[in-house]
């Protein structure tokens, strides 16, 4: 019971910790791209640009959440077999 609670905490504390870590990317990084040219399709390019990362980042997260959710669920299920 104890080491099915501790795996359980230790997923939750990472989806957290990758949930933080995507935003503070997504905020301090993505939010902050510019382009060093001016023209009339600069800002539509850049609000592109930023849509594109941010679902990027937020795919990787759940591909990640995924894989790792998988890898909880199988280990358990082969440990009840």
């Amino acid at each position: 019971m104890s080491s099915r609670l501790g795996s359980l905490i230790a997923l939750i504390f990472f989806v957290w910790l990758s949930i933080v870590f995507g935003l503070f990317i997504v905020v301090r990084v993505i939010f902050e791209i510019s382009l060093p040219w001016q023209s009339a399709l600069t800002p539509t390019i850049v609000g592109v640009l930023r849509v594109v990362l941010s679902a990027v980042v937020g795919g990787t997260w759940l591909l990640a959440w995924w894989k790792l959710a998988n890898v909880y669920l199988w280990r358990k299920l082969r440990r009840r077999n």
